[in-house]
C-alpha cells in the first residue's frame, strides 16, 4: 500500500482512501501519506435521491 500511495504522489496524483470504517485504519492511511478518506467513520451513506 505504501507504494501504490508513494507512486500516485510522484505522478501528482491525488489519493482517496475508500471504505474507512474504524479509527485505526485512518491512523495507519493518514501515516501512509492518503490524502482524502471517505467511508463509514465518517458518515453512512446518504439516501437515494430517486
Amino acid at each position: 500500500m505504501r507504494h501504490t500511495i508513494s507512486l500516485c504522489h510522484d505522478l501528482n496524483i491525488t489519493v482517496i482512501a475508500e471504505g474507512i470504517e474504524t479509527e485505526m485504519q485512518y491512523v495507519r492511511l493518514s501515516r501512509l501519506g492518503c490524502d482524502l478518506g471517505q467511508g463509514f467513520l465518517f458518515a453512512e451513506p446518504a439516501p437515494s435521491p430517486l
